[in-house]
């Protein structure tokens, strides 16, 4: 089974994959140590990372996992969408 190009960022950002699930599993009371809790947050990071890729078309994905800017901004891209609630659905 062949990726798609748009996984491709995978292999350079596992690092940020890895501390993405630290930062939920941190706000979320996630013992790091329960490895089936942690996982469950993995679908959600994963997502959140894609986006975030797909969001800057013009940087490979090299550039963007090596700037040290990169864990702050995908904290503050995450965290932002947690309180982005759709508001219409609800009523």
């Amino acid at each position: 089974m062949s990726r798609s190009y748009e996984e491709s960022w995978i292999v350079e950002g596992i690092f940020h994959i890895l501390y993405l699930l630290s930062v939920k599993c941190d706000q979320g009371g996630t013992d790091l140590f329960d490895a089936d809790e942690v996982l469950k947050h993995y679908s959600s990071v994963k997502e959140d990372i894609d986006e975030f890729v797909k969001n800057n078309p013009n940087k490979a994905a090299y550039r963007i996992f090596r700037s040290s800017l990169t864990k702050r901004l995908l904290v503050k891209y995450s965290n932002a969408k947690q309180f982005d609630l759709p508001l219409d659905a609800a009523e």
